[in-house]
């Protein structure tokens, strides 16, 4: 194996089987210059232990942790343990197509500024294109449809903006988001592969995100105010607030309860830069949009 380049982060805690699949797809890179980091948090189930002691090869380093501390904390220590250029985060319930290495180690060699380098994503269960990055701009981050947490980072940029927040309302999801914001925040360059080498298991990550609904809102709520110099005089933090109300209204819509349902579906309203039918429904009657407004609005096809 050459020289490497770039360490490949897998953090792991309740994946199972799924972590030696993850593992297989690393060996399977079409580019060698990789080492690996696997780290397992506190608290993981019997198979994804069984899973873990199992994986042995000479590049690869294994850390576990006495507690369950959560994602970020994880991804944290495996960037710590990092002794390369550059380092690919891994999520062990994903996989990576055969040339996703390569891929981005192109995109740093031509494009050495650019601190963060995505792949597209393909569902692993449908084989299909799931997610496709293009637009760069903070207004498509503050709209959430330009960034992923896993990619390639420049281990360098990762010390510079602080590493990934581990407070507690970011410490089980929206950490990589509010890392995106400070990359943009300090003008560092972000790019794309154009390539769908990412391979998401699309099933298990919406019921995490679902789980997540109903503190979403205060999620954005505290990314908002770290990076309020970002956002000021800028039409994005208002988009961004009126998302993550909207988002949270639903949830409660859902879950009957209209009452917080019109509350953060007003908020939404105050914050939204135009009128939106289904956020007004909201508003008027806290509960979840009818078939026939969903087919208007577009929410049986896309949720952002």
């Amino acid at each position: 194996m050459t020289k490497p380049l770039i360490t490949i982060g897998i953090t792991c805690c309740s994946e199972g089987d799924w972590l030696k699949e993850c593992w297989d797809s690393v060996l399977a890179q079409t580019d060698s210059r990789w080492r690996a980091v696997l780290v397992m948090d506190g608290g993981a189930s019997p198979d994804t232990i069984v899973a873990y002691d199992n994986l042995e090869h000479p590049e690869l380093e294994k850390f576990r942790l006495a507690e369950n501390k959560g994602p970020y904390v994880c991804r944290n220590k495996a960037f710590e343990q990092t002794r390369t250029p550059y380092h690919f985060y891994l999520d062990a319930k994903d996989q990576l197509a055969p040339q996703a290495i390569e891929a981005v180690l192109q995109v740093f060699e031509f494009e050495p500024d650019v601190g963060y380098v995505s792949l597209n994503w393909r569902s692993l269960e449908t084989n299909e294109l799931y997610k496709a990055f293009r637009e760069q701009s903070l207004s498509g981050l503050a709209a959430g449809n330009n960034y992923a947490g896993p990619g390639a980072y420049r281990v360098d940029v990762w010390k510079k903006l602080g590493r990934f927040c581990t407070e507690p309302v970011l410490a089980l999801s929206m950490s990589d988001y509010d890392f995106h914001l400070s990359m943009v925040e300090y003008d560092i360059p972000r790019a794309n592969s154009g390539r769908p080498f990412y391979l998401y298991r699309t099933d298990s990550s919406a019921r995490i995100a679902a789980s997540s609904d109903a503190t979403f809102y205060k999620k954005i709520e505290y990314i908002y105010e770290r990076h309020a110099e970002l956002f000021k005089n800028h039409i994005a933090g208002f988009q961004l607030l009126s998302r993550g109300y909207l988002r949270s209204a639903e949830h409660y819509a859902e879950n009957g309860d209209t009452a917080e349902a019109k509350r953060l579906a007003k908020l939404a309203k105050d914050y939204a830069k135009k009128f939106q039918l289904g956020t007004e429904w909201l508003v008027r009657t806290g509960k979840p949009q009818p078939n026939w407004l969903k087919f208007l609005t577009g929410k049986d096809k896309v949720k952002h």
